[in-house]
């Protein structure tokens, strides 16, 4: 069973397991909401908040990472856990969302994309579009 946390002050004194596994703790009052803390092979600790679901179509259970703490802080991850799980109860899942997000391409992959397969070949002036791309973020 994890253990639990109710305040602010018992996240910053949370520690990983004496092994060095990393350890869940869960929070009081928060369906789901999880400071997960880990210690590198260095001994440096890194603590992490997520959430945990399931998500409605299958009842997979997942876990979508919120933050880091001391950044975000205990109240913000509450309210970022009602929103996440707010989402969930209307169908949708975060994990999911923001796994696409992350696969999205960029605006410099787009770019040399567009130089490779179409201002190359079909336009005098690809230089002229390859500079104005550098010079916008490529």
């Amino acid at each position: 069973m994890a253990k639990t946390l109710s305040t602010d002050r018992g996240c910053h004194l949370s520690k990983p397991s004496p092994d060095g596994a990393q350890l869940d703790y869960a929070v009081q009052g928060e369906r789901g909401l999880r400071l997960r803390v880990t210690a590198n092979r260095f001994g440096r600790v890194v603590k992490s908040w997520s959430l945990r679901y399931r998500r409605k179509h299958d009842e997979k259970r997942c876990r979508v990472r919120l933050g880091c703490y001391p950044e975000m802080s205990l109240a913000q991850a509450r309210g970022e856990a009602r929103k996440r799980l707010g989402e969930v109860s209307s169908g949708s899942d975060p994990a999911a969302t923001m796994r696409l997000q992350r696969e999205a391409a960029t605006f410099s992959e787009m770019a040399g994309f567009w130089l490779e397969q179409y201002a190359k070949q079909r336009r005098k002036s690809w230089r002229e579009c390859e500079r104005t791309c550098a010079r916008n973020g490529r």
